[in-house]
């Protein structure tokens, strides 16, 4: 009965989500401060409603202030050169790196499994390719002691020499990964 009771209570709460307003204020100097007041003086500020979701989590929807007009100027002036100001200048500005980002997670990746990866299909594809040739080779051998089989021979020649032909194609595409993956490393290390 009282579980019942605190959920039916919990649930009520919830979705009644209630809203705080904050004011960011931004003084004449430029200098920014959160407030539960509005703001006052010729600073411009904004009214940051912030709402809890449905996960407890708070979402802040901003909405601009009145703000005291300087010099006289009406409030509405500002407002409507603001609203035929192209949204390319609003854009965010790039955002640095930090010490454990996107460059240092690929040099580490390259470093420490991708290279040595890279490295390790190379050297499997050369070892599988030596093996097979060297299959051939014995029935190659074979075919020569048997006279009767002449022509097997040489379609034997002629398999040998096209899987030479891929696994040489191969074996480079392969090298060429390598290569490449050790270029990006290096220069990541440069930075």
């Amino acid at each position: 009965m009282i579980r019942q009771l605190f959920l039916g209570t919990a649930a009520c709460l919830a979705l009644a989500a209630p809203a705080w307003a904050i004011n960011k204020c931004t003084g004449p100097d430029g200098k920014v401060s959160f407030q539960d007041a509005p703001c006052a003086g010729a600073g411009k500020g904004e009214k940051i409603e912030v709402r809890l979701s449905s996960s407890g989590i708070g979402t802040a929807a901003a909405a601009p202030a009145a703000a005291t007009p300087a010099s006289g100027a009406s409030a509405a002036a500002p407002a409507a050169g603001a609203a035929s100001a192209p949204a390319a200048a609003t854009a965010p500005p790039a955002r640095k790196e930090g010490a454990f980002g996107e460059t240092w997670r690929r040099k580490t990746d390259l470093e420490q499994r991708l290279i040595r990866e890279a490295r390790g299909t190379l050297n499997a594809h050369q070892q599988r390719c030596t093996a097979e040739q060297r299959e051939r080779a014995a029935r190659r051998t074979q075919a020569r002691t048997n006279t009767a089989v002449a022509t097997s021979e040489q379609a034997l020649a002629s398999e040998m020499q096209a899987a030479t032909a891929a696994c040489e194609m191969r074996s480079r595409e392969l090298q060429a990964n390598v290569d490449a993956l050790e270029k990006e490393l290096k220069e990541l290390s440069k930075k």
